[in-house]
């Protein structure tokens, strides 16, 4: 039983075969029936050229330099320049005009085209051979031709055509085109009488030279020739359809012959090459089925690689917030935080960090710890965790600022955060220090503590006196009137002492608990009562260490007794930290909604650390033991009881030289 491959064998010898006769039928053909058509078109090629070569001789005659004179005469005319300048003329006028545009009667026929090259008005209907862009015609619109003439074809009779330019104020509007057939344009050149009747015969000189050039076979031909006595160029055209038909049968021969060739070689390739081609594209097809299938077994791995990698890319971006959002958080907390390796180099740190150091980071990062002597205790507190392999450390230690050589009491928390297989190795620790400022809270106790000592001895100052002059009148059983009276003046004089020393610790209760001191504010006349004021500090300081300057202004409204307060605070402040021989000055001023009151001292004045804290309440400038007692109190309200009247309070300090209080009360 035949198989497919001996089928295919066959049928592809038959084929062979086929295409091999149909080759040497069609060179056969190709040179029997082609071979005379050749000759016979080269035959009517010499004959054209040699007629063309002969009718040129004729027209190289003198007159026709003077019939191109003539046609140019006709392009100045005013009607035919009119036209092309689109100037009304009616179309039948100018219709009119081209037929009595004769040349003595011959056979001429006129053509006007505008200045784009399309026909305006014709005597024939041959102005559809040209248009705007017919290269003679495109020559003479753009000037690089002033005149053209050349010989064609019209119904296989021979003619001629001499086109001039029509010009206004030296441009080019248009295009008059003259054509005639061949022997009526040589009776026009040789009737003399006709161009030229006061010259006669005698411009009749001779021919003009002429190349002679051999036939080439190709679809276009041109002749050339100059006038010798003008310079006129003009040309010979062949009849082009007739000779391109011919050209053509031509090129289908030859197109027939190389086509042919190439079947018969293709097809002996094909017999030499089927066995060593064929046999192997089959063993190639089932290469590239095996391809194919491992190309889509490898499709399937990209897609899922390009899955896993959208998805990596996917978590990469949500990481990337996490930590943009982490590091937000960092930045923002208040606490300082900082991350360092195994050796306490550190990696991050956030700006409240940066401010208990006082350094910039650029200064800070890849740095150790020990950069600042404080931290020296954080290195040693990192390096037993790595001995003792614990996760969690806390200490308290004391960091001076290296800006404001400020002392910070420092609360830290150290945690290691490095897990997994790598997190017994050193080099892959890390851990984050977390820093707590506890400064404000030390000096806070620190500060109530003083105040509950000083407020112990400034308690128990009234107290004994009180309890001491009340027990004389308990224990003497008669007490002389002038006694009793003496008595009970001592204890209600520290009774009162006893209430303004309680009602302080209200108003600090109050401050303390968020809420504004209450005031109760009346019509009066605050010169008068800085007045009364300082009287009342001179009998207990001494007047002679006073001096006062008030400009004088209405009453407005105040809580007297706070004022009263705030005023002899502030002078009581100046004497008592001031030598005996220093003066204070007060002074006083209005502009149009205020009134200032300025406190001067020559006194011991008040650091600048300290300053920045001045109106901070249980803080006092002197802590020493010779200092004047007290609550340090009193600037702290002073300031809080100016706040409730919405005014200002401002403090200039220089140590030795003294210290300036401005107070600044609204009078509306």
């Amino acid at each position: 039983m035949p198989t497919n491959k001996t089928y295919s064998s066959v049928g592809k010898s038959f084929i062979s075969l086929a295409l091999a006769l149909f080759s040497a039928f069609c060179l056969l053909a190709s040179w029997v029936f082609l071979g005379p058509l050749q000759s016979n078109i080269e035959q009517n090629v010499s004959k054209s050229v040699e007629k063309y070569v002969h009718t040129l001789r004729l027209y190289g005659h003198n007159n026709l330099q003077s019939l191109v004179n003539v046609i140019e005469d006709h392009a100045r005319l005013p009607h035919i320049v009119h036209s092309v300048m689109r100037t009304h003329v009616p179309m039948w006028k100018l219709q009119h005009q081209l037929l009595t545009m004769k040349l003595m009667g011959r056979d001429v026929n006129y053509t006007l085209l505008d200045y784009q090259g399309n026909p305006i008005a014709s005597e024939t209907d041959t102005s559809a051979d040209f248009s705007g862009q017919t290269p003679w015609v495109r020559s003479i619109l753009d000037g690089r031709r002033t005149t053209w003439i050349d010989a064609g074809y019209h119904d296989t009779q021979p003619f001629w055509r001499i086109a001039v330019p029509i010009r206004y104020n030296q441009y080019v509007e248009g295009v008059l085109v003259a054509e005639c057939p061949v022997e009526s344009l040589l009776d026009i050149i040789i009737s003399d009488d006709v161009l030229h009747p006061h010259v006669g015969i005698e411009l009749v000189r001779g021919t003009t030279v002429l190349e002679e050039k051999g036939v080439i076979p190709s679809d276009y031909t041109m002749f050339q020739s100059s006038l010798s006595h003008s310079g006129i160029q003009w040309n010979l055209l062949w009849d082009h359809d007739a000779i391109r038909k011919k050209m053509t049968m031509i090129y289908i021969r030859w197109l027939f012959f190389f086509c042919l060739t190439a079947l018969v070689i293709v097809f002996f390739f094909y017999l030499y090459g089927s066995k060593k081609i064929v046999y192997p594209q089959e063993a190639l097809n089932r290469i590239n089925q095996q391809l194919f299938a491992q190309k889509k077994e490898i499709e399937g791995q990209y897609q899922q690689l390009k899955a896993a990698q959208l998805d990596l890319e996917k978590k990469n971006r949500e990481l990337a917030a996490e930590k943009n959002q982490m590091e937000a958080i960092i930045h923002s907390v208040q606490d300082g935080i900082i991350t360092t390796d195994a050796h306490g180099t550190i990696q991050t740190i956030n700006p409240a960090a940066r401010k208990l150091y006082g350094l910039a980071e650029s200064k800070l990062l890849g740095k150790t710890l020990a950069i600042n002597a404080g931290f020296s205790e954080l290195k040693d507190a990192l390096e037993k965790m790595i001995l003792e392999k614990t996760a969690y450390r806390n200490l308290e230690f004391f960091l001076k600022n290296k800006k404001t050589d400020r002392q910070h009491y420092l609360r830290a928390s150290l945690a290691r955060v490095s897990t997994g297989a790598m997190a017994e190795k050193e080099e892959y620790l890390e851990f984050v220090v977390v820093l707590i400022d506890l400064t404000r809270e030390k000096e806070l106790e620190h500060m109530k503590t003083a105040f509950i000592n000083t407020a112990a001895h400034e308690l128990r100052t009234p107290l004994t006196s009180i309890q001491g002059f009340s027990e004389l009148l308990v224990i003497r059983k008669t007490v002389p009137p002038e006694k009793i009276h003496f008595y009970a003046k001592k204890i209600h004089s520290q009774t009162k002492v006893l209430s303004a020393i309680v009602s302080r610790l209200e108003d600090v209760s109050t401050i303390e608990s968020g809420r504004t001191i209450s005031i109760f504010p009346t019509l009066r006349d605050l010169p008068d009562l800085i007045r009364k004021t300082i009287d009342l500090a001179g009998t207990s300081y001494g007047s002679e260490r006073l001096e006062m300057q008030c400009q004088p202004c209405d009453p407005f409204y105040f809580d007297i007794n706070r004022i009263r307060q705030v005023i002899w605070d502030l002078i009581a402040n100046a004497l008592i930290y001031s030598s005996t021989n220093a003066r204070v000055r007060v002074e006083g001023w209005m502009d149009i909604a205020r009134y200032f009151v300025v406190i001067r001292d020559e006194g011991m004045g008040i650091d600048t650390a300290f300053a920045a804290r001045v109106f901070d309440g249980f803080l006092r400038a002197d802590t020493s033991s010779r200092a004047p007692g007290g609550f340090g109190l009193s600037i702290y309200l002073a300031k809080h009881i100016i706040d409730a009247h919405h005014g200002q309070i401002f403090m200039e300090s220089e140590p030795g030289r003294g210290t300036e209080f401005t107070i600044c009360l609204p009078r509306n």
